[in-house]
């Protein structure tokens, strides 16, 4: 949304009554005139009396603003007071009565002043009745001509008479200008929207914003009056939700979160992630306090939602963009990320057996049977025996899988003589069954009991004296 720039300018004139009664004063902004070959924008400032009785020109500060994206600049003429008159009362002094108008301007700021004041009771001095009366001319340069001038007093700081032993002026009425300078067509509210294009699109000319978004109106309004948005028949100026987002426009206001360059009233997917506005509302997912709607990684698992994507890879009915854990594998994205340990393209993150040993990554869990300081579920082969003794000792199972009572487990090599102790672990590390005299019924082969093993991955460890690993095979049970 553009800031209507206002810019305080500020004239300083005195006025005073030539009676000691109290009056009122009004003050107007007239004959505007605009001169397109030097680009200049010219009102009169004139002044009358609001009850009738008369007063002569005297002291007198006025302050008005006007808008800086139409008009700027300021330069001033007094119409009242010049070198050539300086009241009756002058001859008899034979001094100035007053100082004469001065301009003071600064273009960086856009404050500006024009002070005139009297140093003797302003006897002579014009008269200001019931007619308007000149007191000076403001002419500025023209920035843009079909903006609005949007001149406005400042009723606080305006006033009368402060310099001289006549009383103060009340103020009457102080009417301000609104017209564009390149048609004088009159914008009431100083929107940018003049009047006549107001009334022909059913907006409201005495309001700024007429469907109260935050949104000025001539921000609202594109040339031509098409700006319809979200394409529901309802223009934009009058639309509470230009962009049919399911936010208010008031709510998202003329921030741009994902830096494109239209502000995310306008934008229908305001964090730019490839997942539409409307679809992310109305909550927090990953409860950062920023709403998923300008949130650009909505379940915070450290992948971007626009990466994640509107896919369920573990078809848990919640989208990756949305589920903290996209394979659904027990071990959270944020854990896994970009990591590929099996080499198999799939990265872990979506993979839902991330060694590729053949048993999903849930069954294998995260502990570390092993103990050779890597998870279960990125260890393909969950062994800690040092090779020399891997070599001399294998285990064989069987059957393996496994949906019975009993499991034959046969050892074979050379390390077999040094087994003692036999141990069975499930995925979490949790002793099940051990065996501390092994009793081989042929050939080196020993029975387990399994008859109270649930589903899952077990492991069967044989331990030498030293109660060191010497031998690990992996079982499967089916239930």
């Amino acid at each position: 949304m553009k800031t209507k720039g206002f810019f305080l300018a500020m004239l300083f004139a005195m006025f005073s009554f030539s009676t000691s009664a109290q009056t009122q004063f009004d003050l107007q902004f007239a004959n505007p005139t605009y001169m397109e070959e030097v680009d200049s924008f010219c009102v009169t400032i004139q002044i009358k009396s609001s009850d009738e009785q008369v007063f002569t020109i005297g002291s007198h500060t006025f302050f008005f603003n006007y808008n800086t994206n139409s008009i700027n600049f300021p330069t001033y003429q007094s119409l009242a007071f010049d070198s050539t008159f300086l009241c009756e009362v002058a001859p008899t002094y034979n001094v100035p009565v007053y100082y004469r108008p001065r301009l003071g301007a600064s273009t960086d700021s856009g404050d500006a002043n024009v002070t005139t004041i009297m140093l003797l009771r302003n006897l002579g001095c014009p008269e200001v009745g019931s007619e308007w009366v000149d007191a000076g001319i403001v002419c500025f340069a023209v920035i843009d001509p079909t903006q609005s001038v949007n001149l406005r007093w400042n009723e606080e700081k305006t006033d009368v008479n402060f310099n001289d032993d006549t009383p103060r002026h009340d103020q009457g009425e102080l009417m301000g200008l609104n017209v564009r300078p390149d048609g004088m067509i009159p914008d009431s509210d100083g929107d940018g929207l003049n009047d006549e294009v107001e009334a022909a699109i059913n907006s409201n000319p005495e309001n700024e914003d007429s469907d109260g978004d935050g949104i000025l109106d001539g921000d609202e309004y594109a040339e031509g009056g098409t700006n319809d948005t979200d394409g529901d028949e309802i223009l934009d100026i009058l639309d509470r939700d230009d962009d049919g987002d399911g936010v208010l426009t008031a709510d998202e206001g003329d921030v741009d979160t994902d830096g494109d360059e239209t502000p995310d009233y306008l934008d229908t997917d305001d964090d730019d992630d490839g997942v539409l506005t409307t679809d992310e509302l109305p909550v927090d997912t990953d409860g950062d306090g920023v709403d998923n709607f300008r949130d650009d990684d909505d379940d915070g698992d450290g992948r971007l939602t626009v990466d994640e994507g509107t896919t369920d890879t573990d078809g848990d009915e919640t989208p990756d963009y949305l589920d903290n854990d996209d394979d659904g594998d027990t071990v959270l994205t944020v854990d896994e990320l970009d990591e590929d340990t099996d080499d198999d393209g799939i990265p872990n993150y979506l993979d839902d057996d991330d060694d590729g040993d053949g048993f999903p990554t849930a069954d294998e869990g995260a502990d570390d049977v092993d103990g050779d300081g890597i998870a279960n579920y990125l260890d393909a082969e969950v062994t800690g025996i040092e090779e020399d003794l891997a070599n001399q000792l294998q285990i064989e199972l069987y059957p393996n899988p496994n949906s019975g009572n009993q499991l034959s487990v046969m050892l074979e090599g050379e390390g077999t003589s040094s087994a003692k102790v036999l141990k069975v672990y499930d995925v979490k590390g949790t002793l099940v069954q051990e065996l501390t005299s092994l009793m081989y019924t042929s050939n080196n082969t020993l029975l387990l009991n399994t008859s109270t093993f649930a589903s899952g991955i077990y492991f069967v460890n044989v331990y030498d004296a030293t109660d060191k690993v010497i031998g690990q095979s992996k079982l499967v049970m089916t239930r």
